[in-house]
């Protein structure tokens, strides 16, 4: 809320993964859930050789959905709401991901759009790169829309993403 009004909204999921759980269950239980749940499990899978190498550090956070009326956008207050969330809500995280999409185009892209689908998504992944130090996967998925961030005192410990080694992303389950 700002000024009595509604400001926006996020929509945070956290993951717990159990331990001793290898990738495959990983992505079957999480492919159990949702699409979009399977395709974030996806995402990591291809990056990271084993799910242990993460969630052995903490939960995985997604940022799955953020909205903020325009109107009331300025002074930061989006950059600040998502930070202090995230920040003090999920100290113990291992990884924050997210998929840069833009709502607006949400079941809309098509032929005649796509070109400003992408100029608006990368537009979108630039601006989470400034306001919330995440990075883009590497390959396909970082194309896609995908990114990341390891909180600091990890950063030895967690190794970055691989990258997609066996297939590129357009071919992966939708």
């Amino acid at each position: 809320m700002a000024d009595g009004q509604h400001a926006g909204s996020l929509d945070i999921n956290e993951f717990r993964v159990s331990r001793f759980i290898d990738s495959s269950e990983f992505l079957d239980d999480l492919d159990s859930v949702s699409q979009a749940t399977f395709n974030l499990a996806d995402v990591i899978c291809a990056n990271w050789d084993d799910i242990s190498e993460i969630s052995d550090y903490g939960d995985i956070v997604e940022l799955n959905r953020a909205w903020m009326e325009s109107s009331l956008s300025g002074r930061g207050r989006f950059s600040a709401a998502t930070n202090s969330l995230i920040g003090h809500l999920f100290k113990g995280r291992s990884l924050l991901m997210l998929k840069a999409f833009p709502l607006e185009y949400e079941g809309k892209v098509a032929i005649e759009n796509k070109e400003s689908f992408l100029h608006r998504k990368r537009a979108m992944m630039r601006h989470y790169q400034r306001i919330l130090a995440v990075s883009p996967f590497p390959g396909g998925d970082g194309k896609d829309g995908w990114m990341y961030s390891v909180p600091g005192h990890l950063k030895g410990l967690i190794s970055p993403p691989s990258g997609r080694a066996e297939e590129s992303s357009s071919s992966r389950r939708d």
